[in-house]
């Protein structure tokens, strides 16, 4: 074999692809790789969609019926959430509206005991 030869088979294989980087063998393909091989993989798909479909299909409804039954649930979560902190919000204002009072009431008495006092002080 050329030198020539070996210099193109070694670039038509990209070492990268098969040294275990992350990549799959056709992530070459997908980060715009050779036509021929994205038309070969395409057909491939479009050959096997009929023999993998029953065997996916199935799989397909189970994770979409786990994925609602996960999605129900958490909106359940979601609801008791909210209302737990409806109920906390109502009873901290409740509290507040009852500290104010109270101050208002305490602010009167005294302001009541402090005018006798004041005028006895004055005659």
């Amino acid at each position: 074999m050329s030198r020539n030869c070996r210099v193109k088979l070694a670039f038509m294989l990209d070492h990268r692809s098969f040294i275990g980087d992350g990549e799959v063998m056709f992530g070459d393909v997908l980060k715009g790789g050779n036509i021929v091989t994205g038309l070969a993989i395409g057909v491939g798909f479009a050959l096997l969609a009929p023999v993998v479909k029953p065997f996916v299909r199935p799989l397909a409804k189970s994770a979409i019926k786990a994925g609602l039954a996960a999605y129900d649930q958490g909106r359940v979560a979601l609801a008791e959430l909210s209302e737990q902190a409806g109920d906390m919000v109502a009873e901290v204002r409740s509290e507040m509206e009852k500290e104010v009072a109270s101050g208002e009431d305490r602010e009167r008495r005294g302001a009541q005991r402090s005018e006798p006092a004041e005028a006895r002080h004055t005659r």
